[in-house]
């Protein structure tokens, strides 16, 4: 992400997950490692650690944003700019649908054991 594209993500962001100065590098560190497996069709695994860190940590962020909705309000609000905004909008899509099949596939499974 550029400065520029950073900062507008900031002002929106700020209004919806309490984004502290603090936290900012941690977070943009966070956000940019979902724009390159959003938009680079990656593998949270193939994340490179010396820039990202450990991948699974992403992931499980990740998971918990979108469960909350905060990608899809960032993405409705712009904080991306409108062409990522839109990829941010097919991604959540996308894993809400591969979650919806993965609990279903639980469940199946829960319920043929008990049979």
């Amino acid at each position: 992400m550029s400065e520029h594209e950073w900062a507008q993500f900031v002002e929106v962001a700020r209004t919806l997950i309490q984004l502290r100065p603090a936290e900012e590098d941690n977070t943009r560190r966070f956000v940019e490692a979902v724009l390159t497996v959003m938009s680079g069709r990656r593998f949270w695994a193939q994340l490179p650690s010396e820039r990202f860190g450990k991948w699974y940590l992403h992931h499980h962020r990740n998971l918990r944003w979108l469960e909350r909705g905060v990608w899809l309000a960032l993405a409705q609000r712009g904080a991306f700019g409108p062409e990522r905004s839109r990829q941010m909008i097919g991604f959540v899509e996308r894993q809400r649908a591969s979650l919806q099949r993965q609990r279903a596939r639980r469940r199946a499974r829960l319920l043929s054991k008990d049979g």
